[in-house]
């Protein structure tokens, strides 16, 4: 499926424009972030013996690109020295839910994960001709990894229509952070949505269930609205506020939002970190 085909699915899960990719892009050629190949490549870091760097080298043979998908459309180019990200794709010991916020991600029924602790492997995109090309994910999946990346790795999960508005969100969120708010906060999760042309979102801020009083989650509640009038209409509306508790987020909503990257609001220091699918 080349530039010309358009994905399924809605503005969330496809770029604004496939058309006007370049015709000698990795994505001309079918490949899009999240495809499945098989090839023999080496996998190596870097250790330490007889007190000299090391180098550990091992062969895998099943990758998934995590390249964004803009970047196979624009970056990875036929002849060129660009080179994208594949990541090691594993089967035992499979993780048993998706593993949105977890080192390790799901990426199907049949078991296939990802492990964030594995190095990736950049390749250029001649590499990919050698290689057979088993799968590319529906929208679902899709959008679970690009949730994972993002949450993961320092890099934009969303589609780059709402990238400003995100970024814009995350600015606000770090600048009106309240101490005795943040320390109770396990994230603020955000949705994007585009209706008749304009940009819409949503905020909810996730608090642990045991802490979470009414009036906390009132206060919380009015202190994401007032960050949301920081943010100009410009850039996006809000449609919906809301403070809930882990026990009230669906593992749907986690795999339809984006957690923004807001340090202070992360999970607090006495806290255990999300297991399981959150």
């Amino acid at each position: 499926m080349g530039c010309a085909a358009r994905d399924p699915g809605d503005a969330l899960t496809r770029p604004t424009s496939l058309s006007d990719c370049h015709p000698d892009s990795a994505r001309e050629r079918g490949w899009r972030q999240g495809c499945q190949l098989t090839l023999d490549l080496p996998l190596e870091h870097v250790t330490v013996r007889d007190n000299r760097p090391y180098a550990v080298r091992d062969v895998h043979g099943h990758w998934l690109v995590a390249e964004q998908d803009c970047d196979l459309a624009h970056r990875a180019l036929v002849g060129s020295s660009y080179t994208l990200e594949l990541r090691a794709v594993w089967h035992d010991d499979a993780p048993r839910d998706w593993g949105i916020r977890n080192t390790r991600f799901l990426l199907d029924a049949s078991g296939a994960y990802l492990n964030a602790e594995v190095p990736v492997v950049r390749v250029t995109l001649d590499v990919l001709d050698l290689a057979k090309h088993l799968t590319c994910p529906h929208p679902p999946s899709g959008q679970r990894l690009k949730t994972w990346l993002g949450l993961r790795y320092d890099r934009p999960a969303i589609h780059e229509a709402y990238a400003k508005l995100a970024g814009k969100l995350a600015e606000r969120l770090k600048k009106k952070s309240r101490r005795e708010l943040g320390e109770r906060l396990r994230d603020v999760l955000a949705t994007f949505q585009t209706v008749e042309g304009e940009s819409e979102y949503t905020l909810v801020a996730v608090l642990p269930h045991a802490t979470a009083t009414p009036e906390l989650l009132d206060r919380v509640r009015q202190w994401l609205a007032d960050v949301a009038l920081e943010v100009p209409e410009t850039l996006g509306r809000p449609v919906d506020i809301e403070a809930r508790t882990d026990r009230q987020v669906s593992l749907a909503f986690l795999e339809e939002s984006y957690g923004l990257a807001v340090s202070t609001l992360s999970w607090p220091v006495n806290e255990p970190g999300p297991i399981g699918a959150v």
